[in-house]
C-alpha cells in the first residue's frame, strides 16, 4: 500500500497537472473556434436580415410609387406604363430585380426573365416554375417572405431565392423583390479567407503557449512531487517510529507483551494455512524475588537487561523474543520442530549459567518447549508451553522441559 502511495505521489503531479494545463489549452482552443463559428452564423445572419430589409424597402417604395402615380392619374384600373418601365429599369441586371404576377399565375413584369412576361407559370411545363408561382399567389393577401427555387442571373443557375412579396392594393397583382442566399454564402466565404491568417496566427500563438505552459508545469510538478515524497516519507518514518515503539519493551529493548500475542497469532494462522512451522520457548528467572529482596529492585532490572542481551547474543537472529512479564520471555522460533527448539533452548541456559552478572552474581533460567500444532489454538499452546516451565521448576529449575503430547 505504501509503494502504492509513494507511486501516485511522484508520478500523479506530473501526470495531472500537466493535463490539466492541456486540457484548458484544448478548451481555449476549442472556444476559439467555435467564437469565430458562431461570429460567422452571427455574420450571415445579419447579412440575411439586412438584404430581407433591403429587399421590403424596396417593394414598399415601389408600391408607394404604384399609389402616386394612381393620384397623379386618377386611373385605379390599369398600371401605368411609365410604372412599369420604372420598375422594370431598376435593378434589373442584379439579383434583387422586381417582379410582378398576378394572382392566377401570369406574369406580368420580370426585370430579368424577359420572355416569361405574358406566360402563366401555372401552365408552363417547368417544376420549379410551378413550384414558384404557387409559393407566391398561396395566401397573396398576406404579406410575407417566401422560399422558391430560381434562376440567379450572376451565376446563371437554379438556386434557393428569399422574395419579399406583397399585393398591389386594390389590384390582383402582386409585386415582389428577392435575394439569392448563395450570395450571401460567398461574402460569409470571403470574411473567412480575410480571417484565416489571424486564426491561424492565434491558434499557432495559443499552441505555443501551451507548450511553454505544460513545459513550467511539468517542472512545477516535479517540485511539489518531491515537496509531497519529502513530507510523506517523514510521516512514513514518525508513523513506523511510533509503531516501532508501541512494538519494543523499555527496559530491554526487545518485543513486548502486545507484539508477541500479535505475532503469535498470525504465525499459527500461517500454520493452519499450511505455510510455515515453528516452535515456541517460554522461559524465565529462577528465583528472581529472593535477587530482589536480597539486592533491591533496580539490580534485579539490570540482571533482566543483561538476560535479555545473552538471548539475542546467544539465538539464531530469525527468532523473535518477547519480554511478556517481569521476569518472563517467550521466543518464537520459526520453521524450527520440537528437538532443534530443544537444542537451542538448551544452549539459551548454558550460557546463563555460565555467565558472571554484576557482583559475581551466578543466575540460571528454567525453559519449556513446545512445537505449534494447527490442531490446538494459540491459546491453548501458551497454556501447554506454561505447563511444561512449571514442570521445569518443580524439577529443580535450571533445565529445560519440552511438552509432549
Amino acid at each position: 500500500m505504501e509503494k502504492r502511495i509513494i507511486s501516485f505521489i511522484r508520478y500523479a503531479p506530473l501526470t495531472i497537472l500537466p493535463l490539466v494545463v492541456a486540457m484548458i489549452f484544448y478548451l481555449i482552443i476549442s472556444g476559439y473556434k467555435s467564437s469565430l463559428e458562431n461570429n460567422f452564423l452571427l455574420y450571415k445572419n445579419s447579412l440575411i436580415e439586412q438584404e430581407k430589409t433591403q429587399v421590403k424597402t424596396n417593394v414598399e417604395i415601389a408600391i408607394q410609387i404604384y399609389k402616386n402615380q394612381i393620384i397623379l392619374t386618377g386611373n385605379k384600373n390599369i398600371l401605368n406604363s411609365s410604372f412599369l418601365n420604372l420598375i422594370k429599369n431598376i435593378n434589373s441586371n442584379a439579383s434583387d430585380y422586381f417582379f410582378i404576377f398576378d394572382t392566377s399565375g401570369n406574369v406580368i413584369l420580370h426585370s430579368f426573365l424577359n420572355f416569361l412576361e405574358g406566360e402563366n407559370l401555372f401552365i408552363l411545363e417547368d417544376e420549379n416554375y410551378n413550384s414558384a408561382v404557387k409559393t407566391i399567389t398561396t395566401n397573396y393577401q398576406n404579406d410575407r417572405f417566401v422560399n422558391y427555387l430560381w434562376l440567379n442571373p450572376n451565376t446563371n443557375k437554379v438556386e434557393e431565392k428569399i422574395s419579399f412579396v406583397k399585393l398591389i392594393p386594390e389590384t390582383n397583382l402582386i409585386l415582389g423583390s428577392g435575394f439569392y442566399p448563395s450570395e450571401i454564402e460567398k461574402k460569409v466565404e470571403e470574411k473567412i479567407k480575410s480571417e484565416e491568417a489571424t486564426y491561424d496566427k492565434n491558434i499557432y500563438l495559443t499552441l505555443l503557449l501551451a507548450l511553454i505552459f505544460i513545459v513550467v508545469s511539468i517542472f512545477i510538478a516535479f517540485i511539489v512531487s518531491n515537496i509531497l515524497l519529502k513530507k510523506f516519507n517523514y510521516l512514513a518514518k514518525s508513523k513506523n517510529l511510533n509503531e516501532e515503539q508501541a512494538s519494543i519493551d523499555n527496559m530491554t529493548k526487545l518485543y513486548n507483551r502486545d507484539w508477541f500475542y500479535k505475532a503469535l497469532e498470525t504465525f499459527h494462522q500461517n500454520l493452519k494455512d499450511g505455510k510455515n512451522s515453528f516452535s515456541l520457548v517460554v522461559f524465565d528467572i529462577d528465583d528472581i524475588k529472593n535477587i530482589n529482596t536480597t539486592f533491591n529492585y533496580d539490580f534485579g532490572d539490570t540482571i533482566i537487561k543483561q538476560i535479555a542481551n545473552l538471548a539475542k547474543a546467544t539465538l539464531p537472529k530469525d527468532v523473535f523474543i518477547s519480554r511478556v512479564a517481569g521476569d518472563r520471555f517467550a521466543i518464537i522460533i520459526p520453521q524450527s520442530d520440537l528437538n532443534s527448539s530443544f537444542i537451542l533452548a538448551k544452549k539459551l541456559k548454558n550460557n546463563v549459567e555460565g555467565h558472571i552478572f554484576k557482583n559475581d552474581q551466578r543466575v540460571t533460567i528454567s525453559l519449556g518447549v513446545i512445537e505449534a500444532n494447527e490442531n490446538i489454538s494459540s491459546h491453548e499452546l501458551i497454556r501447554k508451553v506454561d505447563l511444561a516451565l512449571f514442570k521445569a521448576k518443580k524439577e529443580g529449575k535450571n533445565r529445560v522441559i519440552a511438552y509432549k503430547s
